[in-house]
């Protein structure tokens, strides 16, 4: 069977959220983080102009693929470093450069961060169009009477139309908490091994 979730496949996510969540997306925000740190390198002198450019051209998960990545695993036991042999297999001279003043959770929590922000502009999406669809509603049915309910049974008489004002205001309460929140989640941080914070200076 070529989808083995079947049942569960839309009931908690959306085809767009599960391409957020795949392997091949999460190996290519390992290779945009290393993309972003050989770009930075490369403007600061550190590594070659040519080798910068060439490692960003490279950083794609359609050459570096997971099954690639996995095949150096099986050997290395370890995803990043089973990433840097990988991009060695397909890459020329610029490999030497790739990976270089970097730690492994420099990479897995920067890559992870951009999969949590791309999350984060498909839920704010939905959101917003759930939230018109309630405000909407609750034009549309401001005289529409129903019944009230309270301690599991019915209660005095509302409007459907309030019920639907109640819930768009929750949801903006939930969209405004979002809002808050993306102003503190996405950074990244780029230490170097044992926090050493060499990855933009010289050692000598």
């Amino acid at each position: 069977m070529k989808d083995q979730c079947l049942l569960l496949r839309d009931y908690y996510a959306t085809p767009e959220m599960r391409a957020v969540w795949t392997e091949e997306n999460m190996v290519q925000k390992w290779l945009d983080v290393e993309a972003a740190i050989a770009w930075s390198q490369g403007e600061l002198k550190m590594i070659p102009k040519w080798a910068s450019r060439a490692i960003v051209r490279g950083c794609d998960a359609k050459k570096v693929t997971p099954l690639l990545v996995y095949r150096e695993f099986e050997k290395a036991r370890h995803w990043i470093v089973s990433l840097v042999h990988a991009f060695a297999k397909v890459s020329g001279p610029e490999g030497e450069y790739f990976h270089l003043g970097t730690t492994t959770q420099d990479i897995l929590d920067g890559g992870l961060t951009l999969q949590i922000r791309e999350s984060y502009v498909l839920l704010l999406k939905e959101l917003r169009a759930l939230e018109s669809i309630l405000v909407r509603l609750a034009r549309r049915h401001r005289a529409t009477v129903m019944a009230g309910r309270t301690e599991g049974q019915q209660a005095s008489p509302v409007t459907y139309g309030q019920k639907m004002a109640i819930l768009s205001s929750e949801l903006r309460d939930h969209v405004e908490r979002l809002k808050e929140c993306s102003k503190r989640l996405f950074y990244a941080n780029v230490s170097s091994g044992t926090g050493a914070q060499s990855t933009f200076v010289y050692l000598s």
